[in-house]
């Protein structure tokens, strides 16, 4: 299979690991007499307390996976992975005890809620059930994931709707760039690269051979550079010098011919509807070498996640305000490697979804994958084959379907507004 482990489908796939992923829950207790506060008693009553914290965590943790559990999602996702037409008797089996820990479900809901003895059992049974079936998705058939591990407030590393990464913190994160091995819940992590100084790891993109990948971090003056580090950790460099990285220079790409593309906020310009006070960044390229800067987009606002199309274009994000009901809009455009023919690729007509993050083509397919607006939007989007850039009149996409969480969504029927 492709090694391009990073590829958005690949990482939808996974969603089926987030049911599995693990909670800190925090339990404590403070006991204190009413009249005269006895520490030892209190300090024997925390110990007690904390004692039990990591099972009253588990057990947490437990109903909560549970919460998530659906069993319409569990069939679609065997249908989507079935070659069309299969029903062996492994399938109908399968089936058959869906239907089971479907009915029995609320039963052991309630249980669990009433402490009852046996109804951990009986969801834990449930839940490998559910890991059994999700994890056997034949795109999770590789060895390694490429991802990045964010511990503590994730909802900071989500720049608001107008603005790119040259407006988040630049400290106070505890991020990694690691690599998942085997592909599973009890797979072993090994860190490719862990910045000293806080700094978030961002826009990580993989190369086309899985050796080196580029990212974003701030840099040795502080602001935001496009690094580059091979697979094994080495070779660690900050791929913009010179004079571009006085300015914020992040969210860069690979192209086929082995250029690099970023975003960066040396156009010193403002974003108009906010007086100014958030920076512009537009689409730059450069040699592999970080020689040979040019300029690409020439726009008013943001472009962003710049990614290549399996025709050899470049799709990209943009804002626009030209001809639009609403100002939060991030349309889809598609451009050639040397910043020529650039156009709109689609949400130029709509009014939803009105912004468009992280979209990027799907291998084998003519879909993309993407998150609606707005930022952090817990719903991932994948359009059907778009007739035409526009989606007014025949040329309107006519079928989503909402992957997140864990396929829970059925698609809308028919267009996604009907004629006002």
């Amino acid at each position: 299979m492709n090694c391009r482990v990073g590829q958005s489908v690949r990482l939808l796939a996974l969603l089926a690991i987030a049911a599995l992923a693990a909670l800190t829950i925090a339990d404590g207790a403070v006991a204190a007499k009413a009249a005269k506060p006895d520490k030892a008693a209190a300090r024997k009553a925390k110990n007690n307390a904390d004692s039990k914290a990591p099972e009253a965590g588990i057990a947490r943790q437990i109903e909560v996976r549970l919460k998530a559990f659906n069993a319409d999602a569990m069939r679609r996702a065997m249908a989507d992975m079935a070659p069309a037409g299969k029903d062996d008797p492994a399938t109908r089996e399968t089936l058959a005890r869906l239907a089971q820990y479907e009915k029995a479900l609320p039963d052991v809901q309630a249980g669990l809620a009433g402490k009852e003895a046996g109804a951990e059992e009986k969801a834990k049974e449930i839940l490998d059930f559910q890991a059994e079936v999700l994890l056997a998705n034949p795109l999770l058939n590789f060895d390694k994931l490429l991802l990045v591990r964010r511990a503590g407030d994730i909802n900071k590393s989500l720049p608001p709707n107008w603005v790119g990464d040259c407006s988040l913190p630049r400290s106070g994160f505890d991020d990694e760039i690691a690599v998942l091995s085997p592909v599973r819940p009890d797979g072993q992590l090994s860190t490719v690269y862990k910045p000293a100084n806080g700094s978030m790891t961002a826009d990580v993109d993989l190369h086309w051979d899985a050796g080196k990948m580029l990212f974003s971090a701030i840099g040795k003056n502080g602001k935001w550079q496009v690094h580059e580090v091979n697979l094994d950790g080495s070779g660690l460099r900050e791929v913009t010098k010179g004079e571009i990285a006085q300015y914020d220079n992040y969210d860069a790409a690979y192209t086929a011919d082995d250029h690099i593309l970023f975003v960066s906020n040396s156009v010193c310009r403002g974003v108009p509807c906010v007086g100014g006070n958030s920076p512009v960044g537009n689409l730059f390229r450069m040699n592999h070498d970080g020689e040979g800067v040019r300029q690409l987009c020439f726009d008013q606002d943001h472009n962003w996640y710049p990614t290549m199309m399996p025709d050899g274009s470049v799709l990209y994000t943009r804002w626009e305000y030209t001809d639009t009901p609403h100002y939060f809009t991030r349309l889809l455009f598609r451009m050639n490697p040397d910043g020529t023919g650039q156009a709109e690729y689609y949400g130029s007509n709509s009014f939803w979804p009105n912004s468009i993050f992280y979209a990027r083509p799907m291998p084998g397919s003519n879909r993309l994958s993407y998150r609606p607006a707005p930022a952090g939007a817990e719903e991932s989007l994948l359009p059907s084959p778009l007739p035409g850039r526009q989606d007014n009149g025949d040329s309107r996409s006519t079928g989503f379907a909402s992957l997140h969480p864990w396929l829970q969504s059925p698609a809308p029927p028919g267009p996604i507004w009907q004629d006002l």
